[in-house]
């Protein structure tokens, strides 16, 4: 259950890593801005990296989601039958 909601350890350390990537891009950017004395233009500081989270990226949770929540509703489903033919006997 927790793959497909993207919380298990391997998706947070896969997160993680597109962090410290994004980091290594930002400070890419930037220190020529910052240490070269570089002037920042309006056409430079609309190129500036922005962090695009994986589900904002085409990896969405929403299918993995809407299962989780057929299989769900299909369990309770099933409860309720079970326990109707218990309750109205054999």
């Amino acid at each position: 259950m927790q793959h497909p909601s993207l919380s298990d350890l391997e998706a947070q350390l896969a997160y993680q890593d597109r962090i410290a990537a994004f980091h290594e891009t930002v400070r890419n950017f930037h220190y020529p801005y910052i240490f070269g004395d570089r002037p920042l233009s309006a056409a430079d500081a609309a190129r500036t990296p922005r962090f695009v989270p994986a589900s904002a990226a085409g990896s969405s949770v929403l299918p993995a989601l809407a299962v989780q929540c057929l299989s769900g509703a299909l369990m309770l489903g099933l409860a309720a039958l079970l326990l109707r033919r218990r309750r109205d006997g054999p």
